[in-house]
């Protein structure tokens, strides 16, 4: 074994500020080496989320921590299926399925989103995107720094 086990604490890592989404990188080829698995917390402020994307090369889950949305399926066939989802909810998402997910509560939604292989957590890094997610306001807070609010 060439990787040691390790420990990520979120602020040990830099906070990814978008339009769309307040989050933080905890596994992946920059935060721990990982090329095969990549961890995002993600934080939807009621009324936002990720709009439809797709991940070409990896798979997806999506494990809601807290608050309340909907997330849309698109089917091979081209149907779509919205789901409630809440706390306690996982969402598998096959590699080449079109998705989307967004807070449909009051409060923040708080989600683990876990890629395999880690590709997509570079791309939120790079450009503030998550596998199709365009953001025109993207900025990069240091570890151990609170965001502030606009």
């Amino acid at each position: 074994m060439s990787q040691k086990q390790k420990i990520t604490h979120p602020d040990d890592v830099e906070t990814i500020v978008t339009d769309w989404t307040t989050a933080k990188v905890l596994c992946g080829p920059d935060v721990d080496g990982s090329e095969q698995m990549g961890a995002v917390a993600l934080f939807f402020e009621p009324g936002q989320g990720h709009s439809r994307h797709i991940h070409h090369d990896a798979d997806q889950i999506i494990y809601v921590v807290s608050g309340r949305g909907e997330h849309v399926a698109e089917r091979a066939d081209g149907t779509s299926v919205t789901e409630k989802v809440a706390a306690g909810s996982l969402i598998f998402i096959p590699k080449g399925h079109y998705h989307s997910t967004f807070n449909t509560g009051w409060e923040p939604m708080r989600v683990l989103a876990v890629f395999s292989p880690a590709a997509p957590v570079q791309a939120l890094r790079a450009v503030g995107d998550s596998g199709g997610v365009g953001t025109a306001e993207m900025r990069i807070v240091p570890a151990g720094v609170t965001p502030a609010r606009k």
